[in-house]
């Protein structure tokens, strides 16, 4: 499959994935395997549809990368979060909602092991809507994945605990769901000068951490609330909530293992979802936000474990995507290596004209890895020259993601 924009798709293409209906979750608008028409072409573009997936005969090993299943279990989770954080302060619904959630968690993580190639973040560009609900869903699905590949990890930071208890995936993204729950309390001058300044030394910003441990005090496992409460302490110290130093000498938040494990990765799973919705009408390419994240300074907040993890999970260049190389290219990614996420394998593509008639466009495959005089300038449209990034040794992840580096491998 192949992700087009709709000012592409033409009549006679085959969608590769069921496009969801766009106001209502668990709806599907239009199935995989329906030949588009000028009529549906016309109702998706009335619909702000700016991108469809189309089958794409030749490029089968980016199938395995995509799941609809797991893009219908992250929208049965945003459904969740909205009845959840609309039901907070409701105790007549808090069992039935904590109960709702762990069901849709757990079906969601069933889906995962059995599809791994396809659990990652894929990165997308649909309008930013519902910012603070589409983000805390978002916070959940990446803590829930980041979780899953650390097991071991966890079950050493929590050795007191018994297995299951210390790799319990339901805490941890009930805690990454709700960590933001506290902004509710803050006033509406304190949220706008946040929206316009992004200033985290703000003090009557800060207070949102205290404020939503507070309000789950006691409703959920104390390790949840724990979490929230932990989100901003950075792996540095340079976080907060801060509390007086040992010798008397200033102030200084908590550092490194002193954090509680699930908070550090809801603190990744944040920063890294909050710096690609928070700044802009439409989602930012991955690979800037994930340059954003390992870059000297930023990088210093976070568990080089669970930032090694991110890298793992989330392609700065999704499989099956448009990107537009140096040489003024347009090609599609065919797959990609976590060590070296700016020099992925590519398709280019000069006609997609082929797909119409169910045929594989002519097409040259090229690998950045090989090919160092080419790079990526834009993602989608968006000029990303500037983002180009390497990683340090100390984040680079150690095995891969496996499944992809086969496929990389074999296409």
């Amino acid at each position: 499959m192949l992700h087009i924009d709709l000012t592409q798709t033409k009549p006679g293409m085959t969608i590769g994935m069921p496009i969801l209906h766009p106001q209502r979750p668990d709806s599907i608008l239009l199935k995989a395997g329906f030949r588009v028409d000028d009529k549906m072409i016309r109702r998706l573009r009335d619909l702000n549809q700016k991108a469809v997936w189309v089958v794409a005969p030749g490029f089968e090993s980016i199938d395995q990368f995509l799941s609809s299943n797991i893009e219908l279990g992250r929208r049965r989770l945003l459904g969740v979060v909205t009845q959840a954080l609309g039901d907070i302060y409701d105790p007549r619904g808090k069992r039935q909602m904590w109960d709702e959630f762990a069901e849709t968690l757990a079906a969601l993580t069933e889906t995962l092991v059995a599809e791994p190639a396809a659990a990652q973040f894929m990165e997308d560009d649909d309008p930013v809507e519902f910012r603070m609900l589409s983000h805390a869903a978002n916070v959940a699905y990446l803590s829930t994945l980041i979780g899953m590949k650390l097991q071991g990890y966890l079950m050493r930071q929590r050795k007191r605990l018994n297995a299951r208890h210390a790799t319990n995936l339901v805490t941890l993204g009930l805690s990454a769901m709700l960590h933001d729950v506290g902004l509710s309390q803050l006033s509406e001058s304190v949220l706008v000068r946040w929206e316009e300044h992004h200033d985290e030394l703000d003090p009557a910003w800060q207070k949102h951490v205290q404020f939503g441990y507070e309000i789950l005090t006691g409703k959920v496992d104390p390790t949840a609330a724990a979490a929230v409460l932990h989100h901003h302490q950075y792996f540095d110290g340079t976080g907060f909530p801060q509390k007086p130093n040992w010798d008397g000498q200033g102030k200084s938040g908590l550092r490194g293992d002193s954090i509680h494990v699930f908070a550090r990765i809801v603190t990744v799973a944040d920063q890294f979802d909050e710096l690609r919705t928070f700044y802009s009408s439409r989602p930012r390419p991955n690979v800037a936000v994930l340059a954003q994240l390992t870059s000297g300074r930023m990088r210093r907040r976070f568990d080089p474990v669970i930032l090694r993890t991110l890298l793992e999970i989330v392609p700065a260049y999704s499989p099956g995507r448009r990107v537009t190389l140096s040489t003024g290219e347009e090609a599609f990614v065919l797959a990609w290596r976590p060590a070296e996420p700016c020099r992925p394998k590519v398709a280019v593509i000069d006609d997609l004209e082929p797909l119409c008639r169910g045929e594989s466009p002519p097409h040259r495959v090229l690998d950045l890895a090989t090919t160092p005089e080419v790079s990526i300038t834009h993602s989608n449209g968006v000029d990303v020259s500037e983002c180009q990034f390497s990683l340090t040794e100390d984040i680079i992840p150690r095995g891969g993601q496996g499944l992809n580096v086969q496929a990389l491998d074999a296409a």
